[in-house]
């Protein structure tokens, strides 16, 4: 049996991990808010980011939502033109002349070093990655054994699948969002051969945990497949996910049993 500390959405913040614990699952948004600051930056002016910041800070609807709409256009330019950028370099060796790519593996670099050093365990750090990361550094950084989007690997007793599923629009923008198409590949593998869990960044839809200001920020089709394959073979998979910012149970839900993460994190059996 391994005893793993769940978190997620760290968004830049070192944790720090219980000393009795085997291993750590982050699940998501681990980049600081900084570096999407400088990425933006490429497309826009420090005034026009720092002003669109703080109207986010007022809380006052009327002006974030042109705000956010004007935050989308950034982004819209910034993250496509890095994508743009990294896709005329080779390897992780010139990739990192790229700033922003250096900036994120120095980054997933020190987060991985810290958690070393403090788990019993040094191989036992798994990670999914959120609409706020980026998977390339990721893989270059964590490697194949701890970062494994859309694979599946038992933990202790427990088969692990793990779902990266997070994206904002119809089609993904930020680099860690992951495309319509990628996440009904992953889901018709885990529907196929069901686990005994899920982690994923993104929770199910059409639960009290996905509905936020009372918008659901859930993962349809996700929500679906649960319910598919609780129908078919009765089993009720273990969903455990970030992105909500609270930690919270869900039981109500007959298909699956829920669990949402956030920085302070939980104790977990495998």
């Amino acid at each position: 049996m391994l005893l793993y500390k769940i978190i997620a959405d760290t968004h830049g913040l070192i944790p720090k991990i219980e000393s009795n614990v085997d291993g750590v699952a982050i699940l998501g948004d681990l980049l600081p808010n900084s570096w999407f600051y400088n990425v933006r930056l490429d497309v826009s002016s420090k005034s026009e980011l720092d002003k669109i910041i703080a109207t986010y800070k007022t809380g006052d609807l009327k002006k974030i939502i042109p705000a956010k709409k004007r935050l989308r256009e950034i982004d819209q330019l910034a993250f496509p033109k890095l994508e743009k950028d990294l896709k005329k370099l080779e390897d992780n060796s010139s990739k990192l002349e790229n700033k922003h790519y250096k900036d994120a593996v120095t980054f997933y670099q020190k987060l991985k070093e810290a958690l070393q050093d403090q788990i019993l365990k040094k191989g036992q750090i798994r990670i999914v990655h959120g609409n706020r990361d980026l998977p390339e550094a990721l893989q270059y950084v964590f490697g194949e054994k701890m970062y494994k989007p859309g694979k599946r690997e038992v933990l202790g007793e427990t088969e692990i699948f793990y779902y990266p599923n997070a994206c904002e629009g119809d089609k993904p923008l930020k680099p860690g969002e992951v495309s319509k198409e990628d996440r009904i590949s992953m889901i018709k593998d885990f529907v196929e051969d069901p686990p005994d869990e899920i982690f994923s960044h993104v929770p199910p839809a059409n639960t009290s945990i996905s509905k936020i200001h009372g918008k659901d920020i859930g993962d349809k089709k996700y929500y679906t497949a649960l319910r598919k394959i609780n129908k078919k073979t009765g089993k009720k998979i273990k969903a455990r996910f970030g992105h909500v910012h609270e930690e919270e149970e869900e039981k109500k839900f007959s298909a699956t049993s829920m669990q949402s993460y956030y920085v302070k994190g939980s104790l977990v059996n495998f």
